[in-house]
């Protein structure tokens, strides 16, 4: 199943009284990059996350955020650490001394140090928090995947519609071709008699000469490498799974081929084809960049 890069998953939590909400987002990217916005009584559980993250993921920017609630009663209780902070003016008053410093160890001082305190969930069971938090990081990934493989899905009949109008314009362009260079020895030919008319020249070489430019605008072999292409890029979309970058691969084949075509070819049906296949190659690229 194809998966597009972008989606949305969230799950909720409650953990001793507090309401934890994780959210994901997801865009295109080259490839994976998880960002992670915690706050910092979480800050021990970012590697835990992010790996969970990087194992059900392979590609695209995500964007993880964890948010809280209090359920309490009241708001949430902030603590403060007294051996801490004693230490903190202990050492601060040595250092004074020993630097011959003015002024005094203030309190506003003191305050500026932000692990002198805690909330009040951060005295809370870490070990039974972070178990529900990991299982709502689990359902949050699965919203998102589930999300992603439903554009995926979508973005693949989307794509498949593209090829078959490329196919078929592949299809009525093969004999347009070949009648082009059968006629083209002939058209030449018929110039080169008239331009020629009062000077004597070898039938034989005549015949060569345009057959040689004839065979100079065959497109058979480029006809041959795009069906070639189409078939493989059909079988990706069967087949599923993380193939954007298969994807980009073939379109880049495909689109020298289309471009090949236009370049040997002089005829106006075929020009119109050539044009309008590739403007099917630049459709699909534009959904091919949203699949991961």
């Amino acid at each position: 199943m194809l998966k597009s890069m972008t989606g949305f998953g969230q799950s909720q939590v409650e953990a001793d009284g507090i309401l934890w909400t994780i959210e994901i987002a997801s865009v295109n990217s080259r490839f994976l990059d998880v960002q992670l916005r915690l706050p910092r009584t979480l800050a021990g559980t970012e590697f835990s996350l992010r790996k969970r993250a990087t194992e059900c993921l392979s590609r695209g920017k995500i964007t993880i955020t964890v948010g809280w609630e209090n359920l309490k009663d009241g708001s949430v209780g902030v603590q403060l650490n007294t051996e801490l902070a004693e230490s903190y003016v202990h050492q601060l008053r040595q250092l004074k001394e020993k630097l011959k410093l003015a002024g005094e160890v203030s309190i506003d001082v003191v305050a500026a140090f932000p692990d002198l305190f805690a909330s009040s969930f951060d005295s809370a069971e870490k070990s039974v928090r972070d178990k529900k938090l990991f299982k709502a990081m689990d359902d949050a990934l699965e919203s998102l995947n589930e999300m992603r493989s439903s554009e995926g899905a979508k973005l693949a009949d989307d794509i498949r519609t593209r090829l078959g109008l490329i196919s078929n314009e592949l299809n009525s362009l093969e004999s347009e071709a070949e009648n082009y260079s059968r006629s083209l020895a002939e058209r030449i030919e018929i110039k080169v008699k008239a331009l020629l008319d009062e000077v004597s020249i070898e039938p034989q070489r005549l015949a060569q000469e345009a057959a040689f430019l004839a065979e100079r605008s065959d497109v058979t072999e480029e006809r041959i490498r795009l069906a070639a292409h189409l078939e493989e890029f059909e079988k990706a979309l069967k087949k599923g799974g993380s193939v954007g970058r298969r994807f980009n691969f073939l379109l880049q084949e495909m689109v020298r081929e289309v471009n090949t075509i236009g370049s040997k070819t002089g005829e106006l049906s075929v020009i119109q084809r050539v044009v309008r296949m590739k403007e099917e190659l630049e459709k699909v690229r534009e959904q091919v960049q949203n699949l991961e």
